[in-house]
C-alpha cells in the first residue's frame, strides 16, 4: 500500500458515508441511494450491515437495530480490482472524548482488541443490495466467495471504519491471503500490541493507517498495555499538509480533510463533483497549504512540547477540546 494511492482511497470512504448520511428514513437504513461518483467506476455487488452503535452511554454497546455500514463494488475498468468501503460516523467524536474502553479477549491467545468496535464488527454481514436479503452472515467469508481466484481487494474505511475494517481485512487475510490490502484513515487504536503484531504479520506492508496529528481520535484509546498504534502508520503534520485546514475537531477528523491535505490536486479534481452531503467537509477546506492556520502549527508545538514531557497527544488533545480552545478572529 504506497501513500500516493491514499488520497484518491480516501474518496471511496467518504462515498461510503455520504450513503449512509442520506439513507436516514425507512428501507434507505438498509440499501441506500448509490453515490453517483462511486458507480461512475464502480459496479456494486452487495452491502455490509451491521447492528448500529449507541454513543451516549459511557461504554459503546451495541443496538438492535441492524443498518447499512458499507459497500463491496468492483472495478469497471479492472474486473479483477474490488473495494469494500466502511463507513464511520461523526458521533464518534463526540462520544470518544469522554468514552471509556473496555479490552476483549473474544480472540483468543494472548490478543485482546476493543470490546465495542469488535461487538460491531461481530455482527456484520454481507447483503445483496436490496438490503434484505442474506448472502452470508459472516462478511469475510461472504467477501471472499465474490472473488475470483486472482481478484484482489483494497479495504478503505474512515474513523469507525477503519476500526472494522482493521477486523475485516485481517479476517479476509486469513482466508484469501496476499490478494487483500487495506488504507484506513483517522482510526482509533483496536487492539493490544498482540493484536497489532498479528495484524501485522496477515498484512505486511499491504496496509496504511493514515492520522492527521491533530485528530484526537487516533489517539485513542489511550496506548498502552491494552492498546497499541498500527505498525505501519502516516501521520499528517502541518509542515506536510498541502491544505489548510479549520481548527475544530470535527474538521481534524473528516476523511475529505485528509485527502486534502495529502495531495491538493487530487482534492481540486474532484472537488467540482462535491455533492449537499459533502458541505460539512468541503466547509473544512480553507485552501492550499499557504492557507495552514498558525494556530494549527501552535497546537503541533504543544503537542510536540508536551511529547517531551511525557504528555501524550491525546491527552493534550482532550484537553484543548474540553476547554473549547478555538481560533480568534485577527
Amino acid at each position: 500500500m504506497d501513500i500516493s494511492d491514499a488520497p484518491e482511497l480516501a474518496l471511496l470512504a467518504m462515498y461510503a458515508e455520504g450513503m449512509h448520511r442520506k439513507s436516514d428514513t425507512g428501507a434507505k437504513l438498509l440499501a441506500p441511494v448509490p453515490d453517483p461518483r462511486l458507480i461512475a467506476d464502480y459496479d456494486l455487488r452487495a452491502l455490509l450491515i451491521a447492528n448500529d452503535s449507541i454513543f451516549s452511554t459511557p461504554m459503546l454497546q451495541v443496538g438492535p437495530e441492524p443498518l447499512y455500514y458499507g459497500y463491496v463494488a468492483v472495478s469497471k475498468r479492472d474486473p479483477s480490482s474490488w473495494i469494500v468501503g466502511v463507513r464511520g460516523t461523526a458521533g464518534i467524536v463526540e462520544w470518544i472524548i469522554d468514552g471509556q474502553f473496555f479490552p476483549d479477549d473474544v480472540r483468543g491467545g494472548t490478543i485482546k482488541v476493543e470490546h465495542g468496535f469488535s461487538s460491531i464488527y461481530g455482527t456484520m454481514q454481507l447483503r445483496a443490495l436490496d438490503g434484505q436479503k442474506t448472502l452470508d452472515r459472516d462478511a469475510a467469508a461472504g467477501i471472499a466467495a465474490l472473488l475470483g481466484a486472482n481478484d484482489k481487494i483494497t479495504i478503505v474505511g474512515h474513523s469507525l471504519g477503519s476500526a472494522l475494517g482493521t477486523y475485516l481485512a485481517y479476517d479476509l487475510a486469513r482466508l484469501i491471503g496476499d490478494r487483500v490490502s487495506a488504507c484506513l484513515f483517522a482510526s482509533p487504536r483496536t487492539g493490544n500490541r498482540a493484536w497489532v503484531d498479528a495484524v501485522n504479520a496477515a498484512l505486511g506492508d499491504r496496509y496504511l493507517v493514515i492520522n492527521y496529528l491533530l485528530d484526537l481520535v487516533p489517539q485513542l484509546p489511550t496506548e498502552g498495555p491494552d492498546y497499541s498504534s498500527a505498525l505501519r502508520s502516516y501521520t499528517i503534520k502541518t509542515g506536510s499538509a498541502e491544505a489548510g485546514i479549520k481548527v475544530d475537531p470535527l474538521c481534524n477528523h473528516h476523511v475529505l480533510s485528509c485527502a486534502a491535505m495529502l495531495a491538493w490536486t487530487t482534492y481540486m479534481k474532484h472537488a467540482p463533483a462535491l455533492l449537499d452531503v459533502d458541505a460539512p467537509e468541503r466547509a473544512c477546506i480553507i485552501g492550499n497549504r499557504s492557507t495552514v492556520p498558525a494556530l494549527a502549527k501552535i497546537i503541533e508545538l504543544a503537542i510536540e512540547a508536551g511529547g517531551a514531557l511525557g504528555l501524550s497527544a491525546g491527552d493534550a488533545l482532550r484537553g484543548l477540546i474540553k476547554f473549547r480552545i478555538e481560533p480568534k478572529a485577527p
